[in-house]
């Protein structure tokens, strides 16, 4: 296992950005495809993912042999703040063309409060 990959799924942020200043690759993946950031989002890293997801480079979409994204991971796993966490930084980053159409996650998860539907992060669900 790579020292990023390690890091990562441990939760040890002052060594993941140490390694990426050094010049590791933050999408370098294990055999299943699985990146540091997959490694985060399994070991329930929130301020992990944060690290990793400021990365300019970093592949937010990156699939592993299961066939999941850090989101699909993320919801795998239960880590409901984490795939919030994850949504979000997607929403911030796609351009209006690919999306003519992009609410705020508080609207998101104040629209799924009044639904009637189980909400998970309730200081995200307003509404």
């Amino acid at each position: 296992m790579s020292a990023l990959r390690k890091a990562a799924g441990e939760g040890r942020t002052t060594e993941i950005l140490t390694l990426l200043e050094e010049g590791v690759d933050a999408n370098a993946a294990d055999e299943v495809g699985n990146t540091s950031l997959i490694y985060a989002v399994k070991g329930g890293h929130l301020e992990a993912v944060e690290v990793l997801l400021q990365q300019p480079n970093v592949d937010i979409q990156a699939i592993n042999t299961e066939g999941l994204d850090a989101l699909g991971v993320a919801m795998a796993e239960n880590q409901e703040e984490i795939a919030a966490l994850i949504q979000a930084f997607q929403m911030s980053t796609e351009s209006p063309v690919e999306s003519p159409v992009v609410h705020p996650v508080s609207t998101l998860f104040g629209k799924l409060k009044t639904s009637g539907l189980p909400c998970f992060l309730d200081k995200l669900c307003i509404g």
